[in-house]
């Protein structure tokens, strides 16, 4: 699907380069607020520091959003900070490669509503509009962008050089590093 790919299409850059970052980022905070704040009994600032500060550094990045009575928990849908194929960097206790972070920051999707008290309201940001989903839906999602980021991560562009009939190797690839 379409809409959980980043970087966005000439279109979304075109709005929200029109609606400006700053704009969108209060835009989508207190749509969220409206809905999720009267649902958490908890750790409010889940929320109100963290994921306001969030939107306000990453405006237009698409994401999934739980609310619980305990907090609340973002997961973006983008490719920033990865490190390059074969690199492993710290990461929690010990290190891991791209594709493992990626796997760990996705694989709470699907047991958000039962196991991780976040059960009350999933909302997704698809870069433009901010709505409310079911969280079969969020798991779709998730899934679905997992599996385009794999796919882009896994292949190569190959640029051949007709002089040199030689190959340049690894491009990026839809804007994400292959």
């Amino acid at each position: 699907m379409h809409d959980v790919f980043w970087p966005p299409t000439k279109e979304v850059r075109q709005w929200l380069e029109k609606k400006g970052g700053e704009k969108l980022e209060k835009s989508i905070y207190m749509q969220l607020k409206k809905k999720a704040l009267p649902l958490i009994e908890a750790y409010h600032t889940d929320l109100t520091t963290h994921d306001k500060r969030w939107l306000r550094e990453n405006p237009g990045v698409p994401f999934l959003h739980f609310t619980g009575e305990t907090g609340t928990h973002l997961t973006r849908l983008d490719t920033k900070g990865f490190p390059k194929k074969g690199e492993r960097i710290s990461y929690l206790f010990g290190t891991a490669t791209r594709e493992e972070i990626l796997e760990s920051n996705l694989s709470v999707v699907p047991d958000m509503k039962h196991r991780y008290g976040r059960g009350k309201l999933a909302m997704y940001f698809d870069g433009t509009r901010l709505r409310e989903i079911s969280y079969r839906r969020a798991a779709s999602i998730a899934k679905d962008y997992e599996e385009r980021v794999l796919s882009q991560w896994n292949s190569t562009l190959r640029i051949l050089d007709p002089e040199k009939e030689k190959s340049y190797g690894e491009n990026r690839v839809g804007g994400i590093q292959a």
